[in-house]
């Protein structure tokens, strides 16, 4: 993950209903131009999606969904 400006960096989670919103990094800002790496759970019934709370761009963003198999 890499950012063009400084910003906080959120997820938000929706069931289509619902949605949530959480900061990650604590809710501080991220620096521009530095690579971050996040680790979180995730529940397939929910969609997910990264914002910045600036007028900034994701310069990089890749993301893993690592699934278990029963």
């Amino acid at each position: 993950m890499a950012l063009t400006t400084s910003s906080v960096l959120n997820v938000t989670a929706t069931d289509g209903t619902t949605t949530h919103t959480w900061g990650l990094n604590a809710s501080a800002a991220l620096q521009a131009a530095d690579l971050y790496d996040f680790t979180f759970g995730t529940d397939p019934d929910l969609a997910y999606n990264v914002q910045v709370e600036t007028d900034g761009v994701i310069e990089q963003l890749l993301w893993d969904d690592l699934i278990e198999l029963a």
